[in-house]
Formats: structure tokens, sequence, C-alpha cells
């Protein structure tokens, strides 16, 4: 009875914690379908404003929509890795507006200023954690994982199943049936495939924009 109990709640637990990746990764990547792009947050110069781990979500703008305070994402000419700061300071010149930028949590301006002519990519949201979800699916222990995962939940409903079939069938129908609750097996398998096809989508959407900052 006991180790009933405990399989369950382990199953709701896992249930549970598959649907917040599911929420997180899903909050993170979809708006890349619809043109925005996300970059996995690897330095900790944004302070708590974008924290190693997770996800910044920015998106192409006029330059001219840029304001002091706004958080924007660029690249130095022939730099590998992107870069998102705060901008603070906005001049123009004969080749457009001029940005300088610092870290919030970094003690200095950037030394090197950031001509812009045209757009650029301005930081809409932030997703904490979502970052580190991805790296782990792309890791050998996570490719285990997320490969073992769904053979379990399968394992586990066919139990389930077995189990239903070989009880006996009551001798009388029952006047009032009771209303049976979810299936705990069948919301882990849910989620678990839920897991998978965030992992999926979350891969897609991250090829291959990893931002050093």
């Amino acid at each position: 009875m006991f180790a009933k109990i405990l399989i369950r709640v382990a199953g709701g637990a896992v249930a549970a914690a598959a649907a917040v990746v599911v929420v997180l990764l899903g909050f993170a990547f979809a708006p890349t379908l619809f043109g925005a792009d996300a970059k996995i947050v690897t330095s900790g110069s944004m302070g708590d404003a974008a924290p190693v781990g997770s996800v910044a979500v920015s998106r192409l703008v006029d330059s001219h929509a840029i304001s002091v305070g706004d958080v924007i994402t660029f690249r130095y000419a022939g730099a590998q890795t992107s870069i998102t700061h705060r901008v603070v300071e906005i001049t123009e010149d004969e080749s457009g507006r001029v940005f300088r930028t610092k870290g919030d949590a970094n003690p200095a301006i950037d030394p090197v200023p950031v001509p812009i002519r045209g757009n650029i990519h301005l930081l809409e949201r932030v997703v904490p954690y979502a970052g580190r979800i991805v790296v782990f699916a792309r890791s050998p222990l996570g490719g285990v994982v997320l490969f073992l995962l769904p053979i379990t939940g399968l394992l586990l409903d066919e139990r389930r199943r077995r189990r239903a079939r070989a009880a006996p069938m009551p001798e009388a129908p029952v006047a009032h049936p009771v209303r049976q609750g979810p299936d705990p097996d069948a919301i882990v398998l849910g989620a678990i495939t839920g897991i998978v096809v965030a992992g999926v989508v979350a891969s897609i959407g991250l090829r291959p924009r990893r931002a050093s900052r």
C-alpha cells in the first residue's frame, strides 16, 4: 500500500515538474516561430536582469525606437558571440545612431561604442532557467534522460493496462459509480511527451544562437 502511494506521489511530482519545464520552454522559444530571437545567457554581466542560465528573447526594431535604459542585443564586427547590455547613452553621427552600453553588473561602461544603422535587437523578456534546461538536454546525460523517460512512461502505462485486464470483474454493476480522477500514469506519460516535444522546439529555436556576454 505504501509503495503504491509513493509511486503515485512520485508520478504527480514528475508530472508537475514536466509541466513547469514545458511552460518555461514554450514561453522562451515559442516567440522564435514569429520572428523573435532567443539566446542562452552564459555570463553574469547583466546581474539579476538576465541571470546565467536564462534565455533572453529579443526582437528586431528600428534603432530610432531605442531609448536610454532599454536592453539591446548586438555583436561587434568580427565577434563570434552576441552581447546583451543596457543602453546608457545615445548619440548621432553621419552613419546613424551610436549607443554606449553597460552591463548592469559591470563597474564601467563598455569601452567600444555600438554604431547602428537600421535595426537592432531589443530585449523583450528574460525566461529564467530555460537555458539550463536546454543545455542539459543537449548533454550526453540529458540525451539519455530524454530517451529513457518516454520509455519509462510507456512501461508504466502498459503495466497499468495489464493490471486492469487481470483485475476480476465485479459480480454486479455499481448502482452509483464513483467518478475516477485522472490516471497519474497517463499524466506522467503526457507530460513526458510534452518535454520531448518542447526539447525539439527549443533545439530548433536556438540553432546556433548561444550568446556569451
